[in-house]
């Protein structure tokens, strides 16, 4: 729905409706329908006022701005559910900030989100071939999940993590059994023309399920061989 040129300018209005939104793990979108105001002028595109609609309440207001090939978007997040997006987890109410910067060559993303259970606070990048994911933190009270890692997507798709476990308990993010992880994992190695993986994990102080769990591991993955498997879990 364009406006009339105005002044060297081109703006009007957009809507996008989708009628088979759904969970990613449903192999559908979870948007319900996006909308907004742009305004195209010589020096680029700015968008104001777009609100998306995701299954549930969920909702997503902001604006961006397309200037020299590079997309910026700013949006405020309002009781975002994670069980609409994959079927797996347990139901949310998250509110928060995301802020998008999308190039051909580079790309950065930012996610700060809450409610009275949960945190989400992550930082992502894509940057000449390698995806950096410089912080990830997911708690629910005490339970805490602290990574960082890095892909390669070149030919051999070369990779880190690195992670840690603090009272985890599993049961509060996602469907399963219920338990007290505290431990440490990293793992490095590539993954074509196929996986090679080294791994090393160590449990402490643990329990799942009802039952106590302490051990650790160290893993030399050659697919479809496992040249080295020590582990000791009691």
């Amino acid at each position: 729905k364009p406006d009339e040129r105005q002044n060297g300018a081109l703006g009007g209005e957009f809507n996008v409706s989708n009628n088979m939104a759904g969970p990613l793990d449903r192999q559908r979108l979870p948007l319900e329908s996006l909308s907004g105001r742009f305004d195209w002028a010589d020096d680029g595109v700015r968008l104001t006022g777009l609100a998306a609609r995701l299954p549930g309440q969920g909702r997503l207001n902001g604006s961006g701005n397309w200037q020299n090939g590079s997309l910026a978007l700013d949006l405020e997040a309002s009781a975002l559910d994670a069980v609409q997006l994959a079927s797996v987890l347990r139901s949310t109410r998250l509110n928060g900030s995301i802020s998008a910067r999308i190039a051909a060559d580079d790309q950065q993303l930012s996610v700060r989100l809450g409610d009275t259970r949960f945190v989400l606070d992550a930082e992502a990048s894509h940057e000449h071939g390698r995806v950096r994911l410089s912080r990830l933190e997911l708690a629910a009270g005490e339970a805490r999940l602290t990574a960082r890692g890095e892909l390669d997507t070149a030919q051999d798709m070369t990779f880190s993590v690195a992670g840690e476990l603090e009272r985890f308990d599993p049961s509060r993010f996602a469907r399963g059994p219920a338990g007290m992880v505290n431990g440490t994992l990293s793992a490095s190695g590539r993954l074509r023309p196929r996986p090679v993986v080294e791994a090393q994990f160590v449990l402490r102080d643990s329990r799942l399920a009802g039952q106590p769990l302490t051990g650790r591991g160290d893993l030399v993955i050659d697919w479809p061989r496992i040249p080295r498997a020590d582990v000791q879990l009691a």
